[in-house]
């Protein structure tokens, strides 16, 4: 299996960010044409012709939605991919004999610090309650009333 480095997933994120930036241009786009659709609408309210400039819009908001939707497919895909990259990365084997779950790299520094500051916050908060309700119990309860 290929090993994934940092650089294959920074290049996944600035093509992700490329298409989203696409994507809004591409829905600009649209609102204008939409916009000017309308507009030419209103104007050429009173004519009972079918204008060329009216097909001509059409024609380029359809364009532009085909072209939306491969953008919106495309974002879609790349989730997917980074979700892989990032799943594979860490490197997570399951042996069915077991039903056994191994951990290899990083991930077991973000066990092990994630429980500690866990610990330290719930006890950080446990330690405010009590002195809270000692506060309060000393006679201080009047004065935040």
């Amino acid at each position: 299996m290929a090993e994934i480095r940092f650089e294959d997933i920074q290049a996944i994120q600035f093509l992700q960010d490329k298409f989203q930036e696409l994507a809004h241009v591409f829905d600009m786009d649209r609102r204008i044409l939409r916009d000017l659709q309308n507009r030419l609408g209103m104007l050429t309210a009173g004519e009972h012709r079918k204008g060329d400039d009216s097909d001509l819009l059409r024609a380029l908001l359809a364009d532009s939605n085909i072209q939306m939707s491969r953008i919106n497919s495309m974002l879609k895909r790349l989730d997917a991919t980074i979700a892989l990259v990032c799943l594979s990365g860490s490197e997570k084997k399951v042996t069915k004999e077991n039903r056994f779950v191994q951990i290899d790299g990083e991930f077991w520094v973000f066990i092990v610090l994630t429980s500690v500051l866990l610990s330290v916050t719930f006890g950080a908060y446990v330690w405010y309650l009590r002195r809270h309700r000692a506060y309060l119990k000393n006679g201080h309860a009047e004065k935040e009333a």
